[in-house]
């Protein structure tokens, strides 16, 4: 019988030559979670949006802020930056953009001058505002709201026109 043996080897191997191995790793298991996979991808995507949003909206704000802040504490610097502005936006030509440029100096002399005539009397009501808030707080709070309203004042309530630029220069 030993003889036999080998033929059916024989055999064996010749009905079934390259037989693949049986696998070595179980079929493909199922991942929990990942049929809302594709939901979680969009709220991230939606979050990033929104970060991005939030963060442009921000520095455009900022951007204006500091736009206007420097319209008034520079008013000086107006009639040149509005010359420029009218004569991108309107297209005009030199002679028009010099005449547009001495109109709004001029203007804006007039303006600062209207300023200064009225500087004391705002001062008196910005310092009026200042009294009388003090006086109704308590004496911590007190100190702390001056502080604060120091502080805010130049922001909010800039010295106008002549008194701004001689506090610049250090007069």
């Amino acid at each position: 019988m030993s003889a036999d043996a080998p033929v059916i080897e024989a055999v064996v191997e010749d009905v079934v030559p390259d037989a693949p191995a049986p696998p070595e790793t179980p079929l493909a298991v199922p991942v929990p979670g990942r049929g809302r996979r594709w939901f979680v991808n969009i709220l991230l995507g939606l979050l990033i949006f929104a970060c991005g949003a939030v963060t442009g909206g921000g520095v455009v704000a900022r951007a204006a802020w500091n736009r206007v802040t420097t319209a008034i504490q520079y008013p000086e610097q107006m009639p040149e930056r509005a010359a420029q502005h009218l004569t991108r936006l309107l297209r005009l030509d030199k002679a028009q953009s010099a005449e547009v440029r001495a109109i709004l100096q001029r203007r804006a002399k007039a303006i600062s001058e209207a300023r200064s005539e009225m500087a004391p009397k705002i001062d008196v009501e910005v310092q009026g505002i200042r009294d009388d808030i003090s006086a109704v707080l308590r004496p911590d709070q007190a100190k702390r709201w001056i502080r604060i309203f120091d502080d805010l004042r130049p922001k909010v309530f800039p010295p106008s026109g002549g008194a701004m630029v001689l506090q610049r220069k250090g007069r």
